[in-house]
């Protein structure tokens, strides 16, 4: 049973992780984020990791718009959050990383995600959390139970300061409640849908702040990929939300070119701007996070 939207289940139907890949021209009705370095943080090995997004976005390149709803429940880790974390960290400069797939490094075959500190994880390990109940909403109070289904909210999701909360019955995944805030909502200008990497001279990236003390930001720039593939190269920045980004040229000189594409065919990857406000509930087995906030996605080149 998906999250129901006024009284009728609504796919959520396409989605961008972070580090995962793009949906490509298909007329889908909306997207999420996946956690990103630190959202739901790995209390270790067997501990329960837990995300609940819920999130505006806006297509700077369509210039269309919506919020949706995304639940996920996992061993160590959101199970979205692992195609990032199997990337390895190759340089770094201020709030931004480069990140590149490298060969798998565990000895003994692994059937499902290699780390690059040589652990494996076998088992994709979506958990059940129970029937989830989010409030605050402009739909109402929306119910889904497991396996937690994307679905789509109106745009204007929720007023500036408004609290989301989530109450889980529990069931795997012990039961919680969580509250967060909704930050002031994401702006870029329209002169963004097109931001060019610079290897002479710094990258800056420039929104108006939160000017919330919790709102924290998340970029992520991905290389070229085969359909349904990963990239081999992410650049990612995360830190507190003061309404600015700063790329070393040297983390943008490493990176393969870029090419604004029509997004009809292979290969193409919409750079993403995040900002929420992140809030964990912390039980027995590990915690689970309640992300509030917006999505922008723009085009990088290089």
């Amino acid at each position: 049973m998906g999250l129901l939207l006024v009284g009728r289940a609504r796919r959520w139907s396409a989605f961008v992780t972070l580090a995962g890949a793009a949906a490509c021209g298909s007329g889908d009705d909306g997207a999420a984020i996946d956690a990103g370095p630190g959202a739901a943080a790995d209390a270790g090995t067997g501990s329960v990791a837990g995300l609940i997004e819920v999130l505006a976005w806006t297509d700077l390149d369509t210039g269309r718009t919506g919020a949706g709803i995304r639940a996920e429940f996992g061993q160590r880790r959101p199970p979205s959050q692992v195609e990032e974390d199997r990337l390895s960290v190759v340089q770094t400069a201020g709030e931004c990383r480069l990140l590149r797939r490298l060969p798998p490094t565990c000895q003994d075959g692994c059937d499902w995600a290699c780390f690059p500190d040589g652990t494996c994880q076998d088992d994709r390990g979506a958990l059940d959390a129970g029937v989830l109940t989010v409030t605050g909403t402009s739909a109402g109070p929306l119910t889904s139970e497991f396996p937690y289904v994307p679905t789509s909210l109106p745009a204007l999701f929720a007023e500036v300061d408004a609290t989301i909360r989530v109450d889980a019955t529990g069931a795997a995944v012990p039961a919680f409640s969580v509250e967060a805030p909704r930050p002031p909502a994401l702006i870029l200008d329209a002169g963004a849908r097109v931001v060019p990497l610079r290897d002479d001279a710094p990258t800056v990236l420039r929104w108006p702040a939160a000017a919330h003390p919790d709102a924290r930001f998340a970029l992520r720039i991905g290389s070229p990929y085969g359909h349904a593939g990963s990239s081999e190269f992410v650049l990612a920045c995360d830190g507190p939300d003061l309404g600015e980004v700063t790329i070393d040229p040297a983390l943008a000189a490493a990176m393969p070119p870029l090419a604004v594409p029509n997004c009809v065919g292979l290969s193409c990857r919409p750079a993403a701007l995040r900002r929420s406000v992140d809030v964990a509930a912390v039980h027995p087995v590990g915690q689970s996070t309640l992300r509030v906030g917006d999505v922008v996605w723009f085009w990088a080149e290089h």
